[in-house]
């Protein structure tokens, strides 16, 4: 809903793509966002985060494939899709706030061409910087906070967190090709994957800051070490092919018969890793990529995949 102006709590909050379908439209709401709040007297506050799942940005998800900005408005009290959801909790200032906003980012959509494709590449490659200083800061932090004979996993997960990062905003930038005329479609690619490489060097300049400090904590070398995974064994000869677009709610199935595995509604591990799952990926693969983006969790992929299966919701491959 469009919050109360005056509310202290109301703000505005701008949902990303899934990282497994990052796109150049993460950054140009963004750009937008900032154009307009930042000049507003006295200011508004907003903000961005991840991905959510929900029925307003589900065509985002990788089977779809069109990239979907989400903007909201709030007061910190939950009132919508319930009783206390009325017009007259709307705010027209608010609303006229995001409509605003909604608008530019449409228009320039609309309007972009090869040379509008090149600027949000480079807004883009900046964008990603904060990414992967933003993966070293949670890697450093691993490593700072392991126990000394975890130093190794530690350092393992960190380096591969911020290969993922980097992997993650280098597909945002190099996805502003389709926003050029198909003429020049790989010319725009060409001139956008040169701009997307300058963040290996960089991705590769964290990642020996990361081993510093590593070394620096065990006085000694450290040799990065995958952590003991149980679940590899089982996951890496199950490959998951999707059915059909969307996640899978279990609307259709009474709740005793669910075996306790959550809802595919909202957002969790198991809406993550569905969208991971692309017929080629295993699963040892998704749960990795799972994990990078949500972090380590208990979550019982294999045990729920394997129901799906059985339910008939995706087809395992052996």
């Amino acid at each position: 809903p469009a919050g109360p102006y005056e509310a202290a709590g109301t703000e505005y909050t701008f949902h990303m793509n899934p990282d497994v379908a990052r796109s150049y439209t993460d950054a140009l709401i963004l750009q937008v966002a900032s154009s307009y709040f930042d000049r507003k007297r006295p200011k508004r506050a907003w903000h961005w985060a991840p991905y959510e799942t929900g029925t307003d940005n589900f065509l985002g998800e990788p089977e779809i494939g069109i990239p979907t900005a989400w903007p909201y408005s709030g007061s910190g009290v939950h009132s919508h899709h319930n009783s206390a959801d009325t017009p007259d909790t709307v705010d027209e200032r608010s609303l006229r706030d995001l409509t605003v906003v909604t608008a530019a980012y449409l228009y320039a959509l609309a309007a972009a061409g090869e040379d509008e494709a090149l600027w949000l590449a480079d807004v883009g490659l900046t964008r990603g910087y904060d990414g992967v200083l933003q993966a070293y800061e949670e890697a450093f932090d691993g490593v700072a906070k392991a126990k000394p004979e975890a130093l190794d996993s530690a350092l393992d997960r960190g380096l591969k967190l911020i290969d993922y990062r980097m992997g993650r905003e280098q597909q945002a930038i190099e996805s502003v090709s389709r926003l050029a005329p198909a003429d020049r479609r790989a010319q725009t690619r060409a001139a956008a994957n040169a701009l997307a490489g300058q963040l290996t060097a960089f991705a590769q300049g964290q990642q020996t800051r990361l081993r510093a400090a590593a070394e620096r904590r065990a006085g000694a070398p450290v040799q990065p070490k995958a952590a003991s995974d149980l679940r590899v064994a089982d996951a890496s000869s199950m490959t998951v092919r999707r059915k059909r677009p969307g996640t899978v709610t279990f609307d259709d199935l009474p709740v005793p018969e669910r075996q306790g595995f959550p809802s595919g509604a909202w957002w969790g591990p198991q809406v993550s890793a569905l969208f991971w799952c692309d017929g080629k990926r295993n699963l040892a693969e998704v749960i990795e990529l799972t994990e990078m983006e949500l972090g380590p969790t208990d979550f019982d992929f294999v045990g729920y995949f394997r129901f799906l299966a059985e339910k008939g919701y995706v087809d395992l491959v052996n």
